[in-house]
């Protein structure tokens, strides 16, 4: 193998790899993209968790409350 063939194949496989070093580089932009979405998304979720969970201890607390003023409205109720 003379000279000009080994510089035509070290061009050609550079070639090939820079093309493959474009299609990676592509493939890691959408790769992050997804994960800013799937972050995004995460973040609405946790958001709505929380909302929920927030609004889960306001109706624990109001029915506490009632239990208590119904057992005390029973309890007047059979002292009479």
């Amino acid at each position: 193998m003379n000279i000009e063939e080994k510089y035509k194949l070290i061009k050609e496989k550079y070639k090939e790899i820079k093309e493959q070093n474009d299609i990676l580089k592509k493939a890691i932009i959408e790769y992050k993209k997804d994960i800013k979405q799937l972050e995004k998304k995460n973040d609405e979720q946790n958001s709505k968790i929380n909302i929920i969970l927030d609004k889960n201890s306001n109706l624990i607390s109001s029915n506490n409350e009632l239990t208590g003023k119904v057992t005390q409205l029973s309890n007047s109720l059979e002292e009479q």
